[in-house]
């Protein structure tokens, strides 16, 4: 009957707050100069963030392409230093060459809409896929990301490894 009572009070409480407990495997970034960061609504630190004075970029990778995305105010300048990337998965190097950044249609308004009003930043992204060998059954995989310039200056990057964990991690329902 205790146990019953238990399992009836986690699942109700599991409903109100809409989280829950899931085992889940991904691929788990680590690098310098940037942090294992969450990417959208998953509570998964899968993707890379690196972030300097205003501007932040992120790589990501998934089975068959690497997401590059880099935000920046509205009125930066954004271009790549060096167009090369180079992937390493479990030993097997692949050299790649990127085209250029694509712009969002949208810009990310700090304050919500009240921008002029209290005189916030506007930040405008970019957001780049490169097409990938496929690291569905990869235990690590290695990868050495372009550079981005912002306003002429170098995002500081390093070469980032990404190692398959399975972890426990609390996390949204309906995400």
């Amino acid at each position: 009957m205790y146990n019953r009572d238990i399992g009836n009070w986690f699942r109700l409480l599991t409903l109100l707050l809409g989280c829950s407990l899931s085992t889940v495997s991904f691929m788990r970034p680590n690098g310098e100069f940037g942090v294992a960061s969450i990417d959208g609504c998953s509570q998964i630190p899968d993707a890379f963030k690196y972030e300097e004075d205003n501007s932040t970029y992120l790589v990501k990778i998934f089975f068959e392409s690497l997401s590059l995305s880099v935000e920046v105010l509205e009125k930066d300048v954004v271009v790549w230093r060096d167009r090369k990337v180079e992937i390493s998965i479990d030993g097997k190097t692949t050299h790649l060459q990127v085209v250029d950044l694509i712009k969002y249609d949208y810009k990310r308004e700090s304050c919500g809409g009240f921008t002029d009003i209290l005189n916030c930043k506007t930040f405008q992204g970019y957001v780049l896929a490169v097409k990938i060998p496929s690291v569905e059954n990869a235990d690590r995989v290695l990868v050495k990301p372009p550079i981005p310039m912002i306003n002429g200056k170098a995002m500081r990057v390093s070469e980032i490894k990404f190692n398959r964990v399975s972890e426990t991690l609390f996390q949204a329902v309906n995400c």
